[in-house]
């Protein structure tokens, strides 16, 4: 809002202000226009993505038009109408005018479109990135190249041809000059010569202009105390990777601890109250907690949950195996049930015999 009010401001031949220092915002609005004609735009950059600028410009009727990826509305249709694009930039906009108490007939004066406007397109620098400024059959839009030329066109009136559009086919002309300039001024690199490489004690090869390496470190003995019977190194790095998704032992799993924290939550609540008939009703839910551990579908109070295998060899648990409990607090994907306190494994100590 700051510096669009500032544009804005600027725009209709009042006074504005820009803030400069530590306090300088990372947005930019400015006005872009066609020399030969009475084409203005308002470009406004919020960040260093296509999908972070937008231009907004008025049409010969009143309306308010804009060109971003926040919005679905086809400016060209909208351009043979008084009606505006409704999205928080043309919103943003009319705050500003509100804001600044300038009238409308004044801002549309300086900044709407003929009748029939005529194309053209300018180059707008932006950090790393280069914009295109197109208006093509009153609809204005910015037009992005790739370092492999690949261009994006950002109007919603051209995604589904956003390689061809009309915006596109201006721009890559001119887009083509300048990078054949750009590559005709850039100095030539000369060869750097080849440095040769240094030779350590046991032959292998250093560059020279990296530093030394620590000699030794693979010798260092592991930290994770390992036994005979473990499992090897290699076998325990080849596993088969998994994905970020559960399986369907995991979503079982996560469904009966969901129905217990739900149970258990319901058993508490009637703890709570202070009814003549709570012990028949906490007797009730007691055998249905009972019913429920023996059915499988919920975990007893005293269930702690044990990894079955080893995080670091890979072994599977046995009786040998020392069991560490801690406490935690558990939260499920159930929508109405609340947070369990449990215990859980900590560690497992192997016992050596």
């Amino acid at each position: 809002m700051g510096v669009l009010s500032g544009c804005v401001r600027k725009a209709c031949g009042l006074l504005s202000s820009t803030l400069i220092g530590k306090g300088t915002s990372h947005s930019s609005a400015m006005v872009v226009g066609d020399p030969n004609s009475r084409s203005r735009v308002i470009v406004l950059r919020v960040g260093g993505g296509k999908s972070d600028s937008a231009v907004l410009w008025l049409l010969s009727r009143g309306g308010i038009l804009c060109s971003c990826f926040a919005r679905t509305q086809n400016a060209l249709f909208l351009s043979a109408s008084a009606r505006s694009c409704v999205c928080k930039h043309t919103v943003a906009l009319r705050r500003c005018l509100a804001k600044d108490n300038i009238p409308a007939d004044r801002f549309w004066q300086r900044m709407h479109l003929s009748s029939a406007p005529a194309d053209f397109m300018c180059a707008q620098p932006y950090g790393p990135m280069r914009f295109w400024v197109v208006l093509y059959r009153s609809v204005y839009s910015l037009v992005s190249f790739s370092a492999a030329n690949a261009a994006t066109c950002i109007a919603p009136s051209c995604r589904r041809f956003r390689t061809r559009c009309g915006h596109v086919a201006l721009a890559r002309p001119l887009n083509g000059a300048r990078r054949a300039a750009a590559s005709e001024l850039k100095p030539a690199v000369a060869a750097k010569p080849k440095v040769k490489a240094a030779t350590t004690s046991d032959g292998r090869g250093v560059p020279a202009d990296l530093p030394e390496e620590d000699a030794g470190i693979e010798t260092e003995p592991c930290d994770t105390a390992r036994g005979s019977a473990d499992a090897a190194e290699a076998n325990v790095a080849a596993r088969v990777r998994r994905n970020i998704l559960p399986c369907v032992a995991e979503i079982s799993a996560g469904e009966v601890w969901a129905r217990t924290a739900d149970w258990r939550g319901m058993s508490e609540r009637r703890c709570a109250t202070h009814e003549d008939e709570r012990a028949d009703k906490l007797q009730t839910m007691s055998n249905i907690m009972a019913a429920g551990v023996g059915n499988g579908l919920v975990h007893e109070r005293s269930f702690v949950p044990v990894e079955p295998y080893c995080a670091s060899c890979g072994q599977k648990r046995d009786d040998k195996n020392t069991i560490i409990k801690e406490r935690a607090v558990l939260y499920t994907h159930h929508p109405t049930a609340p947070a369990i306190q449990v215990r859980v494994c900590r560690s497992l100590a192997r016992v050596v015999a």
